[in-house]
């Protein structure tokens, strides 16, 4: 029999919690990508491209900047699993969310 929320303890609950956003952010990423083939399928049926119809640059002029710019090392890594890393840009990895909602310092998991 399943528990209720109120039921759960506050670790239950935290798990639950992690659990229900990693799929909330993969499902997020499937719908994202459904709808880019359905515009990328209507575009082409009207013989443009994504990009003509965005306005936004092509590919190759993107590649470029990032050629240019390079990437960024990572700033954090989890101990846990050093696969997990995170550059200190954007929105916090969730893997080190998890560890901040748990109590622990960002600075614990700076990378050497």
């Amino acid at each position: 029999m399943t528990k209720s929320l109120a039921e759960m303890t506050s670790a239950e609950l935290r798990a639950l919690s992690a659990e229900i956003a990693d799929e909330l952010e993969k499902r997020r990423a499937s719908e994202l990508l459904e709808a880019r083939e359905r515009v990328r399928t209507l575009a082409s049926e009207t013989g443009f491209s994504l990009a003509e119809l965005t306005g936004e640059p092509s590919k190759s002029r993107k590649r470029e900047k990032v050629e240019k710019t390079g990437t960024v090392a990572p700033k954090y890594r989890d101990p846990s699993n050093p696969a997990n890393t995170w550059t200190g840009r954007g929105r916090v990895a969730s893997w080190l969310a998890d560890y901040e909602k748990a109590g622990r310092k960002r600075e614990e998991f700076l990378a050497s």
